[in-house]
């Protein structure tokens, strides 16, 4: 659940808040090697993952005008805190056989930014950011019978990401509205925590810098078109290791792109969209490996409808969304193809309710009837913290955390979400 509040002092400037509290239950039953460790029980594992997080943001925005140049100042803080238990157990047909890991984890993330945009005319704008954040974590190992286990302890991370943007208006009318923009950022991706104190260890904080050069177009006032193509160097990132069936640290990766999105409003309160993108994964330090990196997609597809629709003092919204996954390599080499996923279908159902005053609200929601209904013949063992990313969420290098969609919008260094795209329309 989450509150979040706004107020404009003037015309020129805007105070936003935001905080949230929320809990998950997860636990992931896998055997990726069979009887290969225990012949005579299996190697059945179940990950097991407790958490409630809470945190909030809190922003700044103020207008000034000086001659024809307008300037748009944002700054702004956030915190997410995360209190995690988590197991990894062994087990067979289900039934807990023991406990090989048992661990509690907090962690704290907070961040400072500053956003600086400048348009000297209604046609030309430049956008110069920064981000600040930090990461303290602790780990206590309650039990382990993996005498490779890494032992518990406190730490620290921290990581400086700058960014620049440019965007070019050549069409502005009622009827068509056209961008054309470049951006540069930098970003980056968290590792599981506890892997900090492993031999070797995993930076908790991995810097990514990606660069975008894209379009986005508005017509006839209901029709958006964008293209973007991309690319993302990460220093480094957990892959798959087929042999052990789990993930490994890996070396530093490279990805290229095209990513295609269309959003057509067919009512006034119903719009349907699509999302294609093409990427081309590799590790920079063995650019010929077969075209792969084990377990990245190659073709990510998401779609769907979305209704919007004023109820009494509020609105009403609902969703019906559909993702897919295309074929993707299982190994870096590229012999061996983890087939295209079916599907997954999510539908989604909002309830938004706006007090008396204009300057103030106040937003609920929640999600609903989620299925998923994919089949991939490869997975991958990780432990409970990580989770296998699409392409888009490693190379949303702009200047905050990082998420697994990246959707085009306005730079927006005054958020806590790293979007590197830079079009004129704010969306979340």
């Amino acid at each position: 659940m989450y509150a979040q509040y706004r107020v404009k002092p003037n015309a020129d400037s805007e105070l936003r808040a935001l905080a949230y509290l929320g809990a998950y239950r997860f636990n992931l039953f896998s055997n990726f090697t069979l009887y290969l460790r225990d012949p005579q029980h299996g190697d059945e594992i179940e990950q097991l993952d407790r958490r409630v997080f809470y945190g909030g943001r809190v922003s700044y925005r103020v207008l000034h005008r000086l001659g024809g140049a307008r300037f748009e100042t944002s700054v702004g803080a956030d915190a997410r805190s995360d209190d995690i238990h988590e197991e990894l157990r062994t087990t067979q047909q289900r039934e807990v056989l023991q406990v090989t890991r048992n661990d509690a984890v907090h962690e704290t993330m907070g961040g400072l930014f500053v956003n600086e945009e400048v348009a000297p005319t209604d046609w030309l704008r430049f956008d110069l950011g920064g981000r600040a954040d930090l990461v303290t974590f602790s780990v206590a190992k309650l039990a382990s019978d993996d005498p490779n286990a890494p032992p518990g302890g406190v730490g620290a991370a921290q990581q400086l990401s700058p960014k620049a943007s440019a965007i070019f208006t050549p069409v502005q009318t009622k009827a068509t509205q056209w961008d054309l923009y470049v951006n540069y950022g930098n970003g980056f991706h968290s590792n599981d925590v506890r892997g900090a104190f492993a031999s070797p260890g995993v930076t908790p904080l991995t810097r990514a810098i990606g660069a975008e050069v894209g379009s986005r177009a508005r017509l006839f006032e209901r029709w958006d078109l964008a293209v973007a193509f991309w690319q993302l160097d990460l220093d480094s990132e957990t892959v798959w290791s087929g042999d052990q069936g789990t993930t490994e640290v890996g070396g530093a990766t490279r990805r290229r792109g095209v990513e295609i999105e269309t959003r057509y409003e067919l009512t006034r309160w119903l719009a349907a969209d699509l999302d294609l993108t093409f990427t081309h994964s590799a590790l920079r330090a063995n650019v010929g490996n077969g075209n792969g990196l084990a377990l990245a997609p190659k073709q990510t597809w998401a779609g769907g409808l979305s209704a919007r629709h004023e109820l009494g003092p509020g609105t009403a919204r609902a969703g019906l969304r559909v993702y897919g996954i295309g074929d993707r390599p299982a190994s870096d080499d590229g012999a061996l193809i983890a087939p295209a996923s079916r599907s997954s279908i999510c539908t989604q159902a909002i309830a938004t309710t706006d007090w008396i005053s204009r300057s103030t609200s106040r937003t609920c929601s929640t999600q609903c009837s989620v299925r998923h209904s994919s089949q991939p013949s490869v997975g991958c063992r990780a432990s409970p913290r990580s989770e296998l990313r699409f392409p888009q969420a490693s190379r949303a290098a702009g200047t905050g955390a990082w998420h697994l969609r990246r959707r085009a919008v306005r730079p927006a260094a005054n958020s806590s979400d790293a979007r590197m795209s830079t079009t004129p329309r704010r969306t979340h």
